[in-house]
């Protein structure tokens, strides 16, 4: 997953927030979502010091770190969903997470666009405010993900999705790079219509236990 990587958004928003919606779908699935795609720790040669060098930026980097925090915050239980609303009837025990991730990564952007210029904005605060709005919301602490996104923490999670897309088995080749149940769906994972790949002559029993593991991003040295 690469926070407004033009792929992972198209891949959220049109793939993976209405499969979801599908009756019964999102309480079958297991869904992991791994923020790094193609983001890289690299090493200065001659001061050996560590960095991390996300494909589209700096702004990218501070995406993935949010999506990280909102993810972990989401599995622990430090927000409880209000009584049964909309987003729980459609995204079942994603509720929370779903669909403000998808409002993250509709309205992300890391381009240093002429309007971030004249109002005297950076990418990565465009990016940070469109996600605060997106949380805000969706009933989600925003103050709770920014210390976490804003501090060593954040950095930290960015670091061990970075390892763990790197160690994924089997490589990640391209985006969307999805898994189910350890088999690479490749580029069925673009199709609008991917519940059918669930829906034909299976029953839903038979999927208990899915488990649908995203790693988005774009192939390195391009958009």
């Amino acid at each position: 997953m690469e926070a407004a990587c033009p792929g992972c958004q198209f891949f959220t928003t049109h793939v993976l927030a209405p499969v979801l919606q599908e009756p019964g779908m999102a309480d079958i699935m297991d869904l992991r979502i791994i923020p790094a795609g193609n983001a890289e720790i690299k090493e200065d040669e001659e001061t050996k010091e560590e960095s991390i060098d996300c494909q589209h930026g700096e702004a990218e980097c501070e995406g993935n770190k949010i999506l990280a925090c909102l993810e972990q915050q989401v599995e622990q239980n430090v927000f409880h969903s209000p009584s049964p609303d909309e987003a729980s009837k459609q995204y079942g025990k994603t509720a929370l997470f779903m669909p403000t991730m998808s409002c993250i990564e509709e309205h992300a952007s890391v381009i240093d666009s002429p309007f971030n210029f004249l109002s005297n904005i950076t990418a990565v605060e465009m990016i940070r405010n469109n996600a605060d709005i997106c949380m805000k919301d969706h009933a989600i602490d925003v103050q709770a993900i920014n210390q976490c996104s804003q501090s060593d923490q954040g950095t930290s999670m960015l670091r061990a999705a970075i390892q763990e897309t790197q160690d994924l088995k089997p490589k990640l080749e391209y985006a969307p790079w999805v898994v189910v149940d350890g088999a690479p769906l490749k580029e069925d994972a673009y199709r609008s219509d991917l519940k059918i790949l669930f829906d034909v002559d299976l029953l839903l029993v038979q999927l208990e236990g899915v488990h649908l593991q995203g790693l988005l991003g774009t192939p390195a040295g391009s958009v």
